[in-house]
Formats: structure tokens, C-alpha cells, sequence
């Protein structure tokens, strides 16, 4: 379980809260050289799940939807919840690391480009235009639709991408 470096941040970023404990899109970095951002839930957002990030710090599970308006809406921010976070509620969400833990469709290729679904929090390697989310890749290949370790070398965000088939 990832925790704070010391005398940034006393609560545990695998906790959620009904109580707001810092300002949101407060940024820190754990003791396992993860980047969490601090957001409220806009809606409940499940472990693992793909979470896109407004400019307000509020925070939903991303979808396509949310991917092809992200400039319009302000979400171009991704993270993604490592523990359960209920509507209404803040916490943590990782948005960069090299053993997050994130959820992906079936038949995930590693290193490949992820992009958004129709699901919320659920991401795949199934090219769709403006939906790439950029930064993160899975470090082993997926077999079933489940909960995989990927690699964010870079915070994420979603980028604009053109299929060229």
C-alpha cells in the first residue's frame, strides 16, 4: 500500500472521506514514486477504475463520451482510483507510476497504446479516435477483462489520435 512522503500529507491516499481534507487537485507523490491527485467523486468511482479529472477537481469514471468532449468539458486529466471512492466523496487518484494497478477490457496487448471505452473506468487497446489516453501501458498482457499492473511514466491525460486504417 503506497503512503505519503512524510510531511506532505498525513491521511493514507487509499482512503476516502465524506470530510474534503485538502484542497482538491492537491498533487503529491508516495513513498513508491507514484503522482496522486486529490478529487471529489462526481459520481462513485470503483477500484481500478479510469477516472477523468475536470479543471474544478472533480472527478468520474471515463468513458468515450467524456474522451471525444475533453476539451470542452475540461477532463483531459486521467488517473485512476486505487481504492473505492463513494458520489460526493474525496480521495486519491494515482495518475502516474510504474505499479499501478487499473482496469482493462479483454485481450489487452502489453505496451500497447490504451484508449477509453463505452464502459466507465475501463480501458482497452481497441483503437478509438479521440480517445487515446496517453502516459500509461499495461506491463503484462491481459487475457480477461480484469484489474492489471501498467506503468505511467508521465502523468496521464487523453490526446487526440487519428486511426490511420
Amino acid at each position: 500500500m503506497p503512503a505519503v512522503i512524510p510531511g506532505i500529507v498525513t491521511q493514507s491516499l487509499t482512503v476516502a472521506s465524506d470530510t474534503q481534507k485538502h484542497p482538491l487537485n492537491t498533487v503529491v507523490f508516495g513513498d513508491d514514486g507514484a503522482m496522486y491527485q486529490y478529487i471529489q467523486a462526481s459520481e462513485a468511482l470503483s477500484t481500478y477504475g479510469a477516472v477523468a479529472i475536470y479543471g474544478n477537481g472533480t472527478g468520474r469514471l471515463l468513458d468515450t463520451s467524456i474522451a471525444g468532449a475533453a476539451g470542452v468539458l475540461q477532463a483531459r486529466t486521467v488517473g485512476w482510483a486505487q481504492t473505492s471512492i463513494a458520489s460526493a466523496y474525496y480521495g486519491w487518484v494515482a495518475r502516474m507510476g510504474q505499479k499501478l494497478t487499473i482496469n482493462v477490457a479483454d485481450d489487452c496487448a502489453a505496451g500497447a497504446r490504451l484508449f477509453t471505452t463505452a464502459t466507465g473506468g475501463v480501458l482497452d487497446d481497441a483503437t478509438i479516435s479521440e480517445g487515446l489516453v496517453v502516459g500509461v501501458q499495461l506491463t503484462t498482457t491481459s487475457s480477461l477483462a480484469t484489474a492489471m499492473t501498467a506503468a505511467a511514466s508521465t502523468p496521464a491525460f487523453i490526446g487526440m489520435y487519428t486511426n490511420p486504417a
